[in-house]
């Protein structure tokens, strides 16, 4: 069937239904050729504009063959059902949302174009991300004319950085969506901060009962030199220890406290803590301490004084590279 639309008329692509298809069509001339195949009927969308469309008459000419073979060629006409398509285009399922923070760095984007009336054109779909135009994956959504829009971006987005993107489209009708512009921000900067942890702390004996202590940063961050590593006995503070060097991450540093402990029998309970002025700004501020029960004497850690340390005490007078249960510095 050739047919010269009305003018004001455009054809919609993809709107032929049946198993009929379009042979042709000239935007210029506003020329539609279909064929028919099998179908009798065949229905297809056209927009106006606004040009005077009343009265519009569909009609063309046709041509096919007999049964025997010959060319037969006539008129053909149809009926018109003007539909009147006001609504835009809309968009939502917005992720990540509208206005959200701490959104990852690594975020796909993800937005649903949709269309209350002849559907979405999703040939008219633009999306920019940072005011590019960015190549986004579109899917239909279901079996409808409806679509979700994603980009995947090649790279990860910066932290604490405001994206800003825009959506637009026309439906199949032609109405063009008011540009759908929104924004989101993604998390912080990772923060890096040090974390002093007294990882073990220990009696030399017999030398005067001196506590030496391992302090190790658990952190990500550099702590700094000159802050004060406090000695309890017995909840007491009795003592001060200067560290006089910064420690890296994983780095560690043994101090002493020389002549600092009165031993009270039968025991006392020793607490070593880092940083304890609060100088260093750590990530976790609750886990500078180590605390154990000691007894003077008790040197392989027993909580009891008997023959066995008695045996290695004198070792270590006579040999003082005998090992005993603690280590010295």
């Amino acid at each position: 069937m050739n047919e010269t639309l009305p003018e004001g008329f455009t054809y919609v692509p993809d709107s032929l239904t049946g198993n009929a298809s379009v042979y042709s069509y000239d935007e210029t001339t506003n020329h539609l050729t279909i064929n028919f195949r099998d179908e009798t009927t065949v229905t297809y969308n056209v927009t106006a504009s606004s040009h005077d469309q009343i009265p519009a008459e569909f009609s063309g000419t046709y041509k096919t063959f007999t049964a025997g073979m010959e060319v037969e060629t006539g008129d053909v006409g149809g009926d018109t059902e003007v539909v009147v398509d006001g609504t835009l285009p809309y968009t939502d399922g917005h992720n990540p949302e509208k206005g959200a923070t701490d959104v990852s760095v690594d975020t796909s984007i993800t937005v649903h174009v949709k269309d209350d009336g002849a559907g979405v054109d999703h040939n008219t779909i633009v999306m920019t991300v940072e005011s590019v135009p960015v190549m986004p994956t579109i899917l239909p959504i279901g079996l409808t004319l409806n679509f979700s829009v994603t980009y995947d971006p090649p790279a990860d987005f910066g932290h604490g950085q405001v994206v800003n993107v825009t959506i637009d489209a026309s439906d199949l009708a032609g109405n063009a969506m008011i540009t759908d512009s929104y924004s989101f921000t993604t998390d912080p900067p990772v923060t890096e901060k040090p974390d002093l942890v007294v990882t073990e702390k220990w009696v030399c004996w017999p030398d005067n009962c001196t506590i030496c202590y391992n302090i190790t940063n658990m952190g990500n961050g550099t702590a700094p030199a000159d802050h004060n590593t406090t000695l309890y006995v017995d909840e007491t503070e009795v003592a001060h220890d200067q560290v006089t060097e910064g420690l890296a991450p994983n780095a560690s540093y043994i101090g002493c406290f020389e002549d600092a402990w009165v031993y009270t029998p039968p025991e006392d309970n020793i607490t070593v803590c880092a940083d304890n002025d609060g100088t260093v700004d750590e990530s976790d501020e609750g886990n500078n301490c180590l605390t154990n029960i000691w007894m003077c004497g008790d040197v392989n850690e027993d909580k009891a004084i008997d023959l066995f340390d008695a045996v290695k005490t004198l070792n270590r007078a006579t040999n003082p590279a005998f090992p005993l249960a603690c280590k010295c510095q």
